[in-house]
Parts: C-alpha cells; structure tokens; sequence
C-alpha cells in the first residue's frame, strides 16, 4: 500500500517471524507515529502489547506532567543550568548523591537546588481547574557587577510563573500575581499545600499568596502581628 513508502510494510512486518513482541512496537511506532496514553495497549497480530513495551517509544512526544519533567523542558533564561546538564543533575538529585540544598519531591510538586556560584532555585507545580500546569519559580543569588569590579555584589530575587500549553512556555508572572513583585521579599513557595508565604526582612510575614480555582489571592495576616517586630 502506498502510504507505507516510508517504512516497511505491514505485511513484511507481520511476516518477519523472528521479531520479539517488543521489536513489533517499536516498528509500529516509527510507522504510523502513535501517540498513545500511558495507560492504553496496542493489539497486533492476536497479541496484545502493554505500554511496558512501549515506554521508550512514547518517551518523546509524551506530555511533561510531573515537576521533574517540566525541570527539564523551562527555557534557559529562567534557569541558568543548561538544559544539557539537567537531566545528569536529575538523576544526582533522585539517587541522593548530591549535597544539601538539593531535593527533588515529585509526589508533592517541589524542587529545591543549587545553581550555579551562590544561586538558589525553588520550583513549585499548581494545577489549573481545567488541570493545566502552572509552574512557579524563585530565584535568590548575588550579581557583580563586571564594570565596576570595586563595587559589592548586589542581591538578587526574581519571582515567575510559567505556562505550559502545546510545547510552547508562557510567561504569565503579571497577570497571575494579584499584586507586584516585590524584590525586597523573600517568596516561600510551598513543599506541601498551595499557599506561598511572603516574608519580609527580619523574617516578618508581610502576607500570603493563597491558591484557589486558578487564582492567588492576598491573604493579611492580622495587623496585630504585622506590627511586632
């Protein structure tokens, strides 16, 4: 048939008596390029092949869904460990064989590491009503400033929030805090729950950023508290 020209054909491949069941999905994969859920089976000639077969196969063009693959895929300018480096990074992280300040929580959405120099990074997974990720990312180092080396380091603290829609990132910081970033506080994102802690200096709480139906709101603390220092 002609629309298999680019491949073997489904009836040399069927007649290839040596190939094993998991060669057979390979084969079918590079043919008709299925993209098939994790949960779902392929059936071929009276047999029926479980997506441990496969995995690798669907490994590509499967959907980021957890907080380490999304790690994986952030454009460079929000992380400044190169792509290339992460996944070795991951694996350190997963097998313990990093230092403290590394911690990969796949269960509850979180991860905390170590960039480059005196940089830390914090990541957080929300989910959307609709079940759409929405990745959060801080990040709290120093910058020298390379023209006046005299001068003291400078800290600094960025806040974003990411989407992730079709293979494409979204930066929608602006539109999903409910009021400004302030580079001054220190931006707590959540190892469990959904609620960020905004502290300021002298570890006071100026407020927290709530997480409910797809949307942050500001939550005070009374002014009572806010007052002692």
């Amino acid at each position: 048939m002609k629309i298999y020209k680019r491949g073997a054909s489904f009836a040399a491949l069927s007649g290839i008596r040596r190939y094993s069941v998991v060669a057979l999905a390979f084969a079918l994969c590079a043919l008709f390029s299925h993209t098939l859920s994790e949960r779902a089976t392929l059936a071929f000639a009276g047999k029926t092949i479980s997506t441990a077969s496969y995995t690798l196969c669907t490994e590509q063009t499967s959907e980021p869904r957890t907080i380490a693959d999304f790690f994986l895929l952030i454009p460079e300018r929000y992380l400044t460990v190169p792509r290339a480096e992460r996944p070795a990074l991951l694996r350190r992280m997963k097998a313990g064989a990093v230092g403290s300040g590394f911690e990969v929580d796949v269960a509850n959405g979180f991860m905390n590491f170590q960039g480059h120099a005196e940089e830390s990074y914090t990541l957080a997974l929300f989910r959307r009503p609709d079940g759409s990720p929405l990745i959060a990312i801080t990040y709290y180092g120093i910058r020298i400033d390379d023209r006046r080396p005299n001068s003291d380091p400078e800290d600094i603290a960025e806040l974003y929030f990411l989407r992730y829609e079709r293979g494409r990132w979204r930066d929608v910081t602006r539109e999903t805090l409910p009021v400004p970033f302030n580079k001054n506080f220190r931006y707590n994102l959540p190892r469990k729950g959904t609620t960020i802690e905004v502290i300021s200096e002298g570890d006071h709480k100026e407020y927290d950023l709530v997480w409910a139906r797809g949307r942050f709101t500001v939550r005070r603390p009374p002014r009572a508290n806010r007052d002692v220092h």
